[in-house]
């Protein structure tokens, strides 16, 4: 056998090396991500916290799920971390509020006593309606 065909049956299996090494290698990194994911997923299927933060992609809070001493409830805040939205449970009932962008009331909704109500504010905060 010349030189030559050693280098070439040498060279061959050097291929067939490389791509046994690299099967094994995805294949080992696919039982390892596997093996993660069915740890993670197995197991409890729910998420217990007293507080949920939601941010953008600049880290401001953009919204927040979370239970106080008065109950549960939701705010959605702007680009400027203002409380815009905010919808709350309360021992007595619930309450959704709207506010402008310098968190003055616009619309706060509430069933508070088995009473429902309605209120709606000028860009000043003040009450210019309400029903009953």
């Amino acid at each position: 056998m010349t030189i030559d065909k050693r280098i070439e049956k040498i060279e061959r299996q050097l291929v067939r090396i490389r791509w046994v090494s690299c099967g094994l290698i995805i294949c080992i990194v696919l039982s390892l991500v596997v093996w993660f994911i069915s740890k993670n997923l197995s197991g409890e299927k729910e998420i217990r916290a007293t507080q949920f933060i939601i941010e953008d992609a600049n880290g401001k809070t953009r919204g927040a799920l979370g239970v106080d001493e008065k109950g549960p409830s939701l705010g959605l805040f702007d680009e400027n971390g203002k409380c815009r939205i905010l919808l709350r449970s309360y021992e007595e009932g619930s309450m959704l509020g709207l506010s402008d962008k310098n968190q003055n009331p616009g619309v706060i909704l509430a069933n508070l006593k088995g009473e429902p109500g309605l209120e709606l504010y000028d860009e000043n905060g003040k009450e210019i309606w309400s029903a009953p």
